[in-house]
């Protein structure tokens, strides 16, 4: 698969993520980085400082062991995220739909 987000979140210093419910996590899933959710189950269940301290110290023991633990998972937030569009085309996809849509306005 190609990176979607090209070479802006290489360049990024971050090995990994902690976050809560946000967005910015899916960023990471399609980068196959490790991520940890502080709500494991919104909105009931949140980590505490222990998990989040065994969450945190798992990724730097083992960041790829972290990643391939999660995978299935990841794959399939990706999928449900982002469906097939992660081929790096997403500019021409868009202009595409905007040239459909402006033909279809002028042949009205």
């Amino acid at each position: 698969m190609v990176n979607p987000l090209g070479d802006l979140y290489r360049a990024v210093p971050s090995a990994a993520l902690v976050t809560d419910w946000s967005s910015i996590a899916t960023d990471f899933f399609a980068l196959a980085r490790p991520a940890i959710s502080l709500a494991a189950a919104p909105p009931s269940a949140t980590l505490g400082l222990v998990e989040l301290t065994r969450a945190v110290e798992s990724v730097i023991d083992d960041p790829s062991g972290y990643v391939a633990r999660f995978e299935v998972a990841r794959q399939r937030s990706v999928m449900r995220a982002w469906g097939d569009t992660l081929y790096g085309l997403s500019a021409s996809r868009y202009l595409a739909a905007i040239e459909t849509l402006e033909e279809q306005r002028r042949t009205r």
